[in-house]
C-alpha cells in the first residue's frame, strides 16, 4: 500500500501545469526587419531574448494558462491585426495595463479601410472569461462584412468582434475605428465583460458608435468611459442594446452623437444603469441621453444626466 501511495503522489505532481510567458516586440534587438512582421529574428521563440514580432504567432504558440506579453510599440500588418484567440484560455496583455501611458504606447494599428477592412481581434470559438485581452490601444479598425451573425451581411465590430464568446476586455483604449454595426465593439449571442476601457471617437455607419450588443445574455460594463462616438445615420452614439441584458456600473457617457439615443439606445432589452454619468450627449431626433423602445426593464440607480440635448424629443431621456 505504501508503494502505491508514493506512485500516486508522483503522477499528481507531474500533472501540474505551470503557466508560461511569451513575448512580442515589434523592433527587438537582433530583429533584421524592425516593425515588419514578415521579416523576423531567425531564432525567435517567444522568449524575452528572442520575442515574436507578430501577436498571432505568440497566440498560436501559447497553451491554455499562458500569457502573451506585448512590449510597447506599434504593431501593423498580417499577424498583428485580424487576430484570433482560437478558443484558448490565455491572457494577451501589454506590459503594464494599469499605466495609461504604457497602454497608449502599445498600439495595434489595424490600418483598416472600407476597401481593405481589418479589425483588431475576433472571439468566435467559445472563449470564456479565462480569455483576457488587456492593456492595449487598438486604432484604425474597419469591421469586415460578416454573414450569419445578424439577419443580413453587414460590416461588424470595427476593433473587436465577439460571437458566441465571453472574453474579458480590460484596460483597452479603442479609437478611430468604424463599422456599420458596432464602431468599436460588436458582441452577439453570448455574455462578455468590459472593464476599465475607454472607447473614444469611433463611428457606426448604422448603429452603435461605441458598441452594439445583439442577443447578449449578459454584458457587464464597469469603470469605463464612452466618449465622442458617433452613429449619426441611426441610433446609439455611445452604445446599443438589442435583445440583450446587462449592467452598466460607474461609467461615463459623454459627447456621443446619434440620430436617436445620443449616449445609449435600448431596444427590447433589460439593463441596470448605476453610479454613472451621461453628459453632453446629442441626438438629432429623440433621446439626447437615452432612447428606450419596447424595453422590458430599465433600472436607474444614482445616475447623473447633465447637458444632454435633443433637437426633437427628450433631452435627457425619451421613452
Amino acid at each position: 500500500m505504501r508503494r502505491l501511495f508514493l506512485i500516486s503522489i508522483f503522477f499528481a505532481a507531474a500533472s501540474v501545469v505551470v503557466a508560461g510567458s511569451l513575448y512580442v516586440d515589434d523592433d527587438a534587438a537582433g530583429d533584421p526587419g524592425p516593425g515588419n512582421p514578415l521579416v523576423g529574428d531567425p531564432a525567435e521563440d517567444g522568449s524575452q531574448g528572442h520575442p515574436f514580432d507578430a501577436i498571432q504567432q505568440a497566440i498560436d504558440a501559447a497553451a491554455n494558462g499562458d500569457e502573451v506579453i506585448i512590449l510597447p510599440g506599434t504593431y501593423t500588418g498580417d499577424g498583428n491585426r485580424d487576430i484570433d484567440f482560437a478558443g484558448k484560455a490565455i491572457t494577451v496583455r501589454g506590459t503594464n495595463p494599469d499605466d495609461p501611458n504604457v497602454v497608449a504606447a502599445t498600439i495595434i494599428d489595424c490600418q483598416g479601410t472600407e476597401a481593405q477592412p481589418h479589425r483588431g481581434f475576433s472571439f468566435r470559438n467559445g472563449e470564456t472569461t479565462t480569455s483576457i485581452l488587456e492593456g492595449l490601444l487598438i486604432t484604425n479598425g474597419y469591421g469586415p462584412e460578416e454573414e450569419g451573425v445578424l439577419s443580413t451581411t453587414r460590416s461588424l465590430g470595427g476593433a473587436i468582434l465577439c460571437v458566441g464568446s465571453s472574453p474579458r476586455l480590460v484596460s483597452l483604449l479603442i479609437t478611430s475605428s468604424k463599422a456599420e454595426y458596432g464602431g468599436a465593439i460588436l458582441a452577439a449571442q453570448g455574455p462578455a465583460h468590459l472593464e476599465k476601457c475607454n472607447l473614444v471617437s469611433n463611428t457606426a455607419l448604422r448603429i452603435g458608435g461605441g458598441f452594439y450588443l445583439f442577443e447578449c445574455t449578459s454584458f457587464d460594463i464597469v469603470n469605463c468611459t464612452i466618449s465622442k462616438n458617433n452613429a449619426s445615420m441611426r441610433a446609439g452614439g455611445g452604445a446599443v442594446y438589442y435583445l440583450s441584458r446587462g449592467t452598466i456600473h460607474n461609467t461615463m457617457f459623454s459627447e456621443n452623437t446619434a440620430s436617436s439615443g445620443g449616449a445609449l439606445s435600448v431596444f427590447q432589452s433589460e439593463i441596470v444603469l448605476e453610479d454613472s454619468i451621461l453628459r453632453a450627449n446629442v441626438a438629432d431626433s429623440k433621446g439626447g441621453g437615452i432612447y428606450l423602445k419596447y424595453s422590458g426593464g430599465v433600472n436607474f440607480h444614482n445616475c447623473l444626466f447633465s447637458g444632454n440635448y435633443s433637437k426633437s424629443h427628450g433631452g435627457g431621456l425619451y421613452v
